[in-house]
């Protein structure tokens, strides 16, 4: 039987509603107190996205894997879902829950 344990497992960290959670203090508090480090990841937050569409709009049709820290995946994962010529999948969903 696997002990109680307070580092969460692969599979949550990796789950949306870790993403919710990441997202509540990312955005809500670290804006809040660190305004000039906020400055700073929206900056790398939108050339990062801008090097993805770009690539998305080369390579129509294809498989992209794209990976990035969780201080950014929220941001990242909301801005995709706004367009609509890209399926997202989650590596929550091919990860077994381990212990």
């Amino acid at each position: 039987m696997p002990g109680i344990s307070l580092i969460p497992s692969l599979k949550a960290m990796q789950s949306r509603g870790y993403d919710t959670w990441s997202e509540i203090i990312w955005e809500k508090l670290q804006k809040k107190l660190f305004p000039d480090l906020w400055d700073l990841k929206e900056e790398w937050n939108r050339r990062f996205y801008s090097r993805i569409e770009e690539t998305i709009n080369n390579l129509s049709g294809h498989t992209i894997l794209v990976t990035v820290g969780f201080i950014h995946k929220h941001w990242l994962i909301n801005k995709l879902q706004e367009r609509d010529d890209i399926i997202q999948r989650y590596i929550e969903d091919y990860i077994q829950e381990q212990y």
